[in-house]
């Protein structure tokens, strides 16, 4: 899957998610401005993947374990022995510094763009 591919699935469910159609056509706008700019691009795209409304829509809101990030972990159904005081933070906080991490963070988005992923990170059968 090609970088933009991937940024236009990321985005369509984003909005799914309930991220502002108007802001999704913003950035497209602004990208076509720029289109002449790769390095002025990528700063758009990184701004846009590590935004925190973006981050909220994509991932959701549901509370997971700070130190695995497991839904089940801090709902007492312990999975991560890692820490026994291991916080909460919600998905799309604790995904953004799993993110951070990455030397290619739009590729790291992939994971959560197929069907089963987002199934799975919605609640739903695997």
């Amino acid at each position: 899957m090609t970088n933009e591919q991937i940024l236009k699935k990321a985005i369509e469910k984003a909005v799914k998610g309930g991220y502002s159609k108007s802001q999704a056509k913003a950035f497209y706008e602004v990208l076509e401005e720029f289109s002449d700019s790769p390095a002025t691009n990528k700063c758009f795209v990184i701004a846009l993947i590590f935004s925190h409304d973006f981050a909220k829509h994509f991932w959701g809101e549901d509370w997971v374990c700070d130190c695995c990030g497991e839904k089940s972990c801090w709902e007492g159904n312990t999975q991560c022995n890692r820490y026994r005081n291991a916080g909460v933070l919600t998905l799309w906080e604790f995904q953004l510094q799993q993110m951070i991490l990455k030397a290619e963070p739009l590729q790291y988005l992939v994971q959560f763009l197929n069907e089963q992923a987002i199934a799975k990170a919605e609640g739903g059968d695997k």
